[in-house]
């Protein structure tokens, strides 16, 4: 769910809730004498947008706060849906780097899930329901229009640059609304003098 679907707004926080019907495993242990860098390796959640929304590089992804909440933005993977969940959302476990990535109109969010020696990071369980928060500039253009959606990916870090793809999901795009406007002539022959009448009512920017 958005903060705010005013076209072409810089802050948009937005509110991601999912639940994987397979777990997303902790990142293969690097062999024995040899070190890889927690960020080369991390397993992944990879969020995708419709075309002309853009990450920051850092997304600002903090932790989402635990509710009750039981709706899932984007459920299950390889065409099954996984709609039972373990309790209410759970934040994602800490620690963890969100990285936006863009190359001209496309971009996209992806959270690390850094391993560390808790043995609690660096995964995500199965049918427990998830929501993390991420922030994104509109674009300029409503892409409901264009039948856009939204993808969620789920990769486990195999090694260095090498990962497996879990889960593939889409979501519909929530639509962009500006202000209402039209423009009124007061003749439409060639070469006529005119007046036009512009009208328009401006929307109230979120709080």
């Amino acid at each position: 769910s958005p903060s705010s679907t005013l076209p072409w707004h810089p802050r948009n926080r937005l509110d991601v809730t999912f639940v994987l019907s397979m777990a997303l495993p902790r990142s293969a242990a690097p062999p024995i004498g040899v070190e890889w860098r927690p960020r080369d390796r991390a397993s992944r959640l990879v969020l995708v947008p419709p075309e002309g929304f853009i990450f920051p590089a850092q997304c600002e992804a903090p932790r989402a706060a635990e509710d009750d909440s039981t709706e899932p933005f984007a459920v299950g993977g390889h065409g099954t849906a996984a709609v039972t969940t373990a309790g209410g959302r759970k934040p994602l476990p800490p620690p963890f780097a969100c990285v936006g990535t863009t190359a001209g109109s496309r971009s996209n969010a992806t959270v690390l899930l850094l391993p560390t020696d808790d043995p609690h990071s660096g995964f995500l369980v199965q049918d427990q329901l998830y929501g993390a928060q991420f922030v994104v500039h509109n674009p300029l253009y409503d892409p409901v229009a264009r039948g856009a959606s939204w993808r969620l990916l789920s990769q486990w870090g195999e090694s260095p640059g090498s990962f497996v793809t879990l889960h593939d999901e889409q979501a519909e795009a929530f639509p962009l609304v500006g202000m209402r406007a039209s423009v009124s002539p007061a003749s439409e022959l060639r070469a006529a003098f005119n007046s036009i009448t512009v009208s328009f009512q401006p929307r109230t920017l979120p709080a």
